[in-house]
């Protein structure tokens, strides 16, 4: 079962704040998912953050 990062995790991860993180999920650049939208916890997928990074953002 895949561990989902929270957005400040994937700021971490990535190097950058976790407002660039909330930007990037939200503009669709970067691919997550709410549980309970529209204000619910956001959840990235590891293997997307590290595809997003690759791409240079």
């Amino acid at each position: 079962m895949t561990e989902y990062l929270t957005p400040s995790e994937a700021a971490v991860k990535a190097r950058c704040s976790r407002m660039f993180i909330y930007d990037a999920l939200l503009t669709g650049e970067l691919k997550g998912f709410q549980r309970k939208k529209p204000k619910g916890r956001w959840l990235i997928d590891p293997a997307e953050l590290d595809k997003w990074i690759r791409l240079g953002n």
